[in-house]
């Protein structure tokens, strides 16, 4: 059971269904997707944010990062959430889509 004020990290792959392969975060106060990640040509990790918080300034471009853990950690900060890592089923259930 999700808390409110979580987002749930999920890592979709090509098997999933009803979810496009990639890395989501769901903003389960905000019931909305906050953000999402991949890996760069260089192998390193890019996040797009989707919305501010109402006291911060949304990132212009993608923060770049060395994996995603540290990427997990700025979601986590940025939104000064807890960042939980689901299962595509669950996501699915909390997202509603």
């Amino acid at each position: 059971m999700a808390k409110i004020g979580e987002i749930f990290y999920v890592h979709a792959t090509q098997r999933a269904k009803k979810l496009t392969p990639g890395h989501w975060f769901y903003h389960t106060g905000q019931c909305a997707q906050c953000a999402e990640a991949g890996k760069t040509k260089d192998g390193r990790w890019s996040v797009r944010v989707n919305f501010a918080p109402f006291d911060k300034e949304l990132p212009e471009n993608a923060v770049i990062f060395d994996s995603v853990e540290e990427v997990k950690q700025f979601v986590s900060e940025y939104f000064e959430s807890p960042v939980v890592k689901v299962t595509v089923r669950e996501f699915l259930a909390q997202a509603d889509w």
